[in-house]
């Protein structure tokens, strides 16, 4: 699954490297991490992370 996470913040090195363990970081937009290969039930993990404000697909 392709997603575009929002963030509460402008993502930094520790956000970052912690989505790739969740799939392939294609990109950072402002606020937004692009990622690619990422499964449901890695979404939903992702999710429960209080600074992920907004999970959408790309």
């Amino acid at each position: 699954v392709k997603v575009a996470l929002t963030l509460g913040f402008a993502p930094e090195d520790f956000p970052i490297r912690l989505f790739q363990g969740y799939g392939v970081v294609s990109g950072v937009r402002g606020r937004h991490v692009l990622l690619n290969r990422v499964s449901p039930e890695d979404v939903r993990r992702m999710a429960q992370y209080y600074w992920v404000r907004r999970i959408a697909p790309q």
